[in-house]
């Protein structure tokens, strides 16, 4: 295989990594970076190497950084509720209540079947 294919693999591997979420969660933030970095992914796996990233880093409390990856995940593929959804419980955690509602409604919005997206609309008193 050429180097081209070798990078390519590579970032596909390790975007599969990264969206295995194995423990220890902190040891798959560079394996995730490094699959962005790769530039070899298609804008759909761009977009769900970040959710998958934001949603590492919300679980590790680095809310800053989850917010950012989640942002850019809905920019690069804005019909993913799931991005919504974790974006909304980033909001959450730091007490920004009326934002995360909204999040919430947008990912209801684009996954209504999602239960895990309607436990959280109903606890809230959004539907």
């Amino acid at each position: 295989m050429g180097v081209l294919g070798t990078a390519w693999a590579d970032g596909i591997a390790d975007m599969l990594t990264c969206k295995g979420m194995q423990e220890p969660l902190a040891d798959l933030v560079p394996v995730c970076t490094q699959a962005l970095n790769s530039k070899d992914l298609r804008e759909m796996d761009v977009a769900d190497t970040l959710l998958h990233r934001g949603w590492i880093l919300l679980k590790l409390g680095e809310v800053d950084g989850a917010l950012v990856d989640l942002s850019l995940s809905i920019d690069y593929n804005p019909e993913v509720g799931k991005a919504y959804f974790l974006k909304g419980l980033v909001y959450e955690a730091i007490g920004e209540d009326k934002r995360a509602d909204g999040q919430f409604k947008n990912a209801y919005f684009y996954d209504p079947e999602d239960t895990e997206i309607a436990t959280k609309m109903a606890e809230r008193g959004l539907l």
